[in-house]
């Protein structure tokens, strides 16, 4: 009887007086994040490559690539990630990244080719003639592919909040900012090129 009163003594001490399936899991500090990035298999849906993102980063965007001066490497994957950011009690990061990867093992899984550090959250990434546009907080930027890391060809910084969205049609871009959670301000832009300058992203449409 003793060696019984025991043995469920110490069954009822080794279970969980609150389990996380009923009463929700732990929370992290506000400046903590786990993502990552998943290849899944349409046929069966199942995980054919998973990529766990380091040093407290957190994946915001994602797009298909096909750089013009690297067509060997195909279609690439971009990834705008956020590095140590938190929403309060202010918003704050310490900066982004830029991942790019290609397709390897017939596109079941990825291979990292460079990582490119910005100077915000890159939050809306899109696909341009051959470059890729890139919405970092209030800067549209455009990118193009190096053997080391992504080059910034040019930029316009005339927004006056945060990009979430980026589509293009033919020759023009359009962006979309946030402002109290929905659509603020609509551009339409093209690209001008300069002898002294160089090339620019100027605004010829603006709807509100």
């Amino acid at each position: 009887m003793d060696t019984g009163d025991q043995e469920n003594g110490d069954g009822e001490e080794n279970q969980d007086p609150l389990p996380d399936e009923q009463y929700g899991y732990p929370k992290a500090n506000s400046n903590k994040w786990v993502s990552c990035i998943r290849v899944l298999d349409p046929k069966d849906a199942t995980t054919s490559c998973l990529l766990e993102l380091q040093e407290n980063e957190a994946a915001f965007s994602v797009c298909m690539v096909n750089f013009h001066d690297n067509k060997e490497l195909g279609t690439v994957v971009a990834v705008g990630t956020a590095k140590d950011l938190q929403f309060t009690p202010k918003k704050q990061s310490n900066g982004g990244f830029i991942h790019v990867y290609r397709f390897v093992d017939s596109g079941r899984a990825l291979e990292l080719v460079h990582k490119t550090p910005v100077d915000g959250v890159p939050t809306a990434l899109c696909q341009f003639q051959g470059r890729l546009l890139v919405g970092v907080g209030q800067v549209l930027r455009i990118y193009d592919l190096g053997k080391r890391k992504l080059l910034r060809k040019c930029e316009n910084k005339n927004f006056p909040n945060t990009i979430i969205a980026i589509h293009t049609y033919g020759d023009r871009i359009y962006v979309g900012d946030i402002q109290e959670v929905c659509f603020n301000i609509c551009c339409a832009f093209k690209i001008c090129n300069h002898r002294d300058r160089g090339q620019e992203v100027l605004i010829f449409i603006k709807t509100c």
